[in-house]
């Protein structure tokens, strides 16, 4: 009887513990944290959003640290175009973290993950959207209009961070309205004691 063929690459056993990064070459680590993240990536489309941040996690392993890349530390031979490779690709998987532990709502954890985003580029519309998403679970509405802010200047045509901004400012608006109404009822209540 002919076994089922996944129409996937075969992705590591989550399981197991990943060979050190400091055992392999430049290539092999590039190698082994695009495999992993290819496998976050089916996790995430597939709504198996815990499973895409440990994936993520794991990815990310490999391209933390730059000893071994540019060809310094550990007799790794490397350049500055794998450092660069393994930057890019430590930002794409803390995005990718970001979005998954907001779908979790794990708002503390996409917020610093979206913070070490932000670390790398500063400048990073995504990230700076995400870090918004994430305060305003935390309802830290002022913060997260200033990040969304951010983002849409960043990145003008993102229609996502301008509904997001909407939004943010809209409730803004309806707290201050909430608060005033609150405060007036306090003052009567204190009038009429």
């Amino acid at each position: 009887m002919p076994s089922e063929m996944s129409p996937f690459p075969p992705r590591p056993d989550p399981t197991q513990a990943p060979p050190p990064y400091w055992e392999l070459g430049a290539a092999a680590r590039l190698a082994e944290s695009s495999s992993a993240r290819a496998a976050g990536n089916a996790s995430y489309g597939a709504g198996d959003y815990e499973g895409a941040v440990g994936w993520y996690e794991r990815a990310l392993s490999y391209v933390e640290r730059e000893d071994g890349l540019d060809g310094g530390g550990g007799g790794c031979s490397g350049s500055e175009s794998l450092v660069a490779e393994a930057r890019a690709a430590r930002l794409s998987l803390l995005l990718n973290a970001a979005a998954a532990s907001l779908k979790l709502s794990h708002f503390t954890a996409a917020l610093d993950v979206a913070g070490a985003a932000l670390a790398l580029d500063p400048g990073c519309a995504r990230a700076l959207y995400r870090r918004a998403q994430a305060k305003e679970g935390l309802a830290d509405v002022v913060g997260a209009i200033e990040d969304a802010l951010a983002a849409a200047r960043a990145e003008p045509q993102s229609r996502e961070a301008r509904e997001l901004l909407a939004r943010l400012r809209a409730k803004a608006g309806q707290e201050t309205v909430e608060e005033r109404a609150r405060a007036r009822r306090m003052m009567v209540a204190g009038k009429a004691g």
